[in-house]
């Protein structure tokens, strides 16, 4: 499938706290969820708020018209007494003020100005420099300090840039959009700093969701949580709770050597020096438990929830082949026994299938924009009514492999070893070609070769760009590296749109063939 299989269930008006233990196995496994309802205070405290949002290529269409929308309401829900700024990124970054600044009138306005122009036009997903830029921006502040994240990309080494915003006093709330969001960064981002996630999709009410999640920035929150149990757990998920909100379901996992009985206690304190206490008490539950000694519901959720935060792929694999639950190293297989004379009786034939772009990716899997179509046998033509507003084109690969891609840089790096030309005779588009350059890349910078760009200049910069980027740069040899950043540096000034358009088609192509 293209996208997420999303199935939203409508509470009950009288939401409970509830808790309930089940066998598992030699043991046991308790579930207890807690609905806290915290006391809001009088008076809210100003805060210093800096909204990051993805501007890359793959937010094109609903992705970025519904972020828009969102931060329209946004902007009218800021206080004059709040500071806040506006970060805008793709391949690079760009703060609407140097520094947060008072939520009045006329800078209000001026953001508002802004997100007339807001588009998807910034190319590739460079989060770390923007992120450690609002981090920066908001250091000054005596307020309290919160960040909106919206962004539908996947992000590479994201480890790096959860240390630093854990270190930041800045709570992040995140908002991952689409189907291909890297959800383990922005859930870890939110839950380091003491924010919250939200994940969205531009087919469902993505810009009240947004509004929504914002809001909970001036929720009265609860910390220090503590969940204290009936007896010894042998180990507990998630290990530790940063933040509870006001309204949020709080969902705390325990596995136990023998049967625990009483109730399930949650403490925290409250931000007016208070202090949140509830119990509930824990019930057994038997009755609908599989047959065959087959792990229960609440057992299946504890170790998909457990499988979460574990590294090791073997234990990874070995929790969820026992209770069967599919993983990035488990995977259902379905077996169809045929009767004798429906058999095949040749071997299957494996048929290599280009990856699927995600639905919603770059306005893909949706209508951004009304067509006209004329359609024939021989010829089908295409017209738009209104030419997009990108600056920046997006670039949709028909076909895209990363063995294409290995198959090339292992052509490059040959290319030292004196059995061929060097790979600093590369320098057309015929030239990409014979060294078995992947299809899609070749027809993008043919297209941009076709609106004027110089040809022998596209390709030193691809070449130079491609070798930089960090999904590449290790597997590259030194020297090629070297005679790739030579051959560039002796370009003679080329154009910066040009220089990010080719950035872009690179960032776009190593997106659609993923990790």
């Amino acid at each position: 499938m293209d996208r997420d299989f999303v199935l939203n269930l409508s509470m009950e008006a009288d939401e409970k706290s509830a808790a309930h233990v089940e066998p598992d196995g030699d043991g046991y496994v308790a579930l207890a969820s807690f609905y806290p309802r915290l006391p809001t205070t009088p008076e809210l405290t100003p805060r210093c708020i800096t909204i990051i949002v993805d501007c890359s290529g793959s937010m094109g269409g609903d992705s970025i018209a519904q972020a828009r929308k969102a931060l329209y309401e946004i902007l009218e829900l800021l206080r004059p007494e709040d500071a806040f700024n506006v970060v805008r990124f793709g391949s690079s970054y760009q703060m609407l003020f140097p520094s947060p600044i008072p939520a009045d009138a006329g800078n209000l306005k001026t953001a508002k100005n802004l997100l007339e122009v807001l588009d998807a036009d910034m190319g590739g997903t460079e989060i770390e420099q923007a992120v450690a830029a609002a981090i920066k921006g908001a250091t000054r502040s005596k307020q309290s300090k919160e960040a909106l994240l919206i962004t539908d990309g996947e992000v590479w080494d994201w480890e790096k840039v959860t240390k630093m915003a854990a270190r930041s006093r800045v709570r992040f709330f995140t908002v991952g959009v689409g189907s291909s969001v890297s959800e383990a960064f922005v859930q870890t981002l939110a839950d380091v700093t003491g924010g919250a996630c939200e994940l969205v999709s531009p087919n469902e009410d993505m810009a009240e969701k947004i509004v929504r999640h914002f809001k909970r920035i001036y929720f009265p929150k609860a910390e220090n949580v503590k969940v204290l149990w009936p007896g010894e757990p042998e180990k507990t998920f998630p290990e530790q709770v940063s933040a509870v909100y006001d309204g949020d379901t709080l969902h705390v996992f325990g596995r136990f050597k023998g049967k625990p009985e009483g109730e399930v206690e949650l403490q925290a304190d409250l931000e007016n020096g208070g202090t949140l206490e509830q119990r509930v008490p824990l019930e057994s539950m038997t009755s609908n438990l599989p047959p065959n000694g087959l792990p229960g519901a609440t057992a299946r959720m504890a170790a998909a929830y457990e499988m979460r935060a574990m590294d090791d792929s073997g234990e990874i694999a070995a929790l969820g082949v026992k209770y069967q639950l599919m993983s990035s190293y488990t995977n259902y297989l379905a077996i169809d026994v045929r009767a004798e004379g429906e058999k095949a009786g040749d071997l299957p034939a494996l048929r290599k299938t280009p990856q699927m772009l995600a639905a919603g990716w770059g306005g893909s899997g949706t209508v951004a924009q009304d067509m006209d179509m004329s359609y024939s046998l021989e010829a089908p033509m295409f017209s738009r009514r209104k030419m997009a507003n990108y600056s920046e084109p997006i670039t949709m690969f028909r076909v895209a492999s990363i063995e294409d891609l290995e198959r090339f840089i292992d052509r490059l790096n040959r290319l030292q070893t004196g059995l061929f030309s060097p790979v600093g005779d590369i320098t057309s588009i015929s030239d990409l070609e014979d060294q078995e350059a992947p299809d899609g890349l070749i027809e993008a910078l043919s297209e941009l070769v076709d609106t004027g760009v110089d040809e022998e200049t596209a390709v030193t910069l691809f070449l130079y760009l491609l070798s930089q980027h960090k999904r590449v740069k290790k597997r590259l040899d030194r020297s090629t590296k070297r005679i790739l950043t030579k051959a560039y540096k002796q370009l003679t000034g080329a154009p910066s749109e040009v220089q990010q358009r080719v950035r872009s088609i690179i960032e776009d192509y190593l997106k659609t063939i993923g990790s």
